[in-house]
């Protein structure tokens, strides 16, 4: 047994909490350590690129919610199925993103979108369509169509 290597860990005491500051990077190491033992190699490489974070909400992947894989391009726009175009989210802020979505890209079919893609002279099934939706959606208001829903 000599090959194993020992393992201390730090003793969470009965007040601390996660969003305690000083214990911020204990509780992404234990996130990302369950994580990685309960999911499977497709979500974890999503994860990952997340740094286990749900970009919508910015709270860990880790936890009761179910998760749901998401199309930063959408099939409407010709998003494929490649790992560059997918993300993962909380169901709940998934369906806000989707909401945010249609709000801001013009109805369904999301003609706004297109007016950008096409402004900014760039195929939407792309690493450069991907990188100018990202971009465009760090200007989505999340926190006040959540606030709005818990309400």
């Amino acid at each position: 047994m000599s090959w194993i290597p020992i393992v201390r860990h730090a003793v969470v005491k009965y007040r601390n909490s996660p969003d305690d500051a000083s214990l911020k990077e204990y509780f992404e190491k234990r996130d990302k350590k369950e994580f990685i033992k309960d999911n499977v190699l497709s979500k974890r490489k999503l994860a990952k690129c997340s740094n286990y974070k749900c970009r919508v909400c910015k709270q860990s992947l880790v936890g009761e919610e179910s998760l749901k894989i998401n199309q930063i391009v959408p099939y409407k726009l010709g998003g494929d199925e490649c790992y560059d175009n997918l993300e993962l989210l909380h169901q709940s802020c998934q369906q806000y993103h989707r909401i945010l979505l249609e709000k801001y890209g013009g109805g369904r079919d999301l003609s706004k979108i297109v007016t950008h893609f096409k402004n900014n002279q760039v195929e939407p099934n792309s690493k450069e369509g991907y990188e100018l939706i990202k971009k465009a959606f760090k200007k989505f208001k999340y926190q006040s169509v959540l606030d709005k829903k818990m309400a």
